[in-house]
């Protein structure tokens, strides 16, 4: 593999910053590895990608300082920022992200969307993958992904980070629309709305909103709607999917005022 050590980026105006600013379709990343990264943009900020639209990325990781400067939509992750390939394997990240006012913050990815063809949605998958580091957001924060929509899946992947924000925060995942299997999270989560062990919340309108065979060690603190696993769900825009929660524990402390 291939080893990148020291990368320094500072373009706070600029989105889709990273070593790579976009991947277009057909590409792909394996066996790479970053080190002591200090990258700093405005939106669609990751160690790696700042916006992958490719097919895989495997065995990749990143460690180091990742900056958001956007006070909206910033998708920012310790890789990547945004994903819309077809699957990360064997990937992790440990990286303190940080965007203090902005939406859609992970550990590892800050959005995983897949845009549907036609009126179907094809899979997302992020899979055997790792994020360690703080994660400190506004809205739609996760330890792993911030925000996973358009089905994606998360399955066999853990997050043990700290995980801060103010809505929408989830040690797993701020944000879901989609499926969790077979995954951990053991870092403590604090948020003001909608804060959970695994996920903060799960929109209704997603084709697939599921937590299956999961676990979720860490803390738990908020106000209003907190939970060890979830801390809330919905459809705001519509929709009326039934949530699915199996074979799902939760061993931390919960603190809340209104849940």
């Amino acid at each position: 593999g291939y080893t990148i050590s020291g990368l320094f980026i500072n373009r706070t105006g600029d989105s889709e910053v990273g070593l790579f600013g976009v991947i277009g379709s057909g590409g792909s990343i394996e066996d790479v590895a970053m080190t002591d990264v200090q990258v700093t943009g405005n939106a669609e900020v990751g160690g790696l990608v700042g916006r992958f639209k490719g097919d895989t990325i495997s065995d990749a990781s990143a460690a180091g300082n990742v900056t958001s400067t956007n006070t909206g939509i910033a998708r920012t992750g310790g890789l990547v920022g945004v994903f819309s390939g077809t699957e990360i394997t064997d990937s992790s990240a440990d990286v303190y992200v940080r965007a203090p006012d902005g939406k859609q913050i992970g550990g590892l990815v800050g959005q995983v969307i897949r845009n549907p063809t036609g009126s179907t949605y094809e899979a997302t998958l992020v899979v055997r993958s790792s994020a360690t580091g703080e994660v400190h957001g506004s809205d739609r924060v996760g330890g792993l992904v911030g925000q996973l929509q358009n089905k994606g899946q998360i399955t066999d992947s853990t997050a043990t980070g700290y995980v801060n924000g103010s809505e929408n925060i989830g040690a797993l995942v701020g944000y879901s629309y989609g499926n969790v299997s077979y995954s951990t999270a053991m870092g403590d989560a604090n948020g003001t709305k909608y804060v959970g062990g695994l996920v903060g919340y799960m929109d209704r309108g997603g084709p697939d909103p599921v937590i299956v065979g999961s676990t979720a060690s860490g803390n738990v603190d908020g106000t209003d709607y907190v939970g060890g696993v979830l801390g809330g769900t919905g459809s705001p825009g519509g929709g009326s999917a039934p949530i699915q929660i199996e074979d799902t524990t939760a061993t931390g402390a919960v603190t809340g005022e209104n849940y």
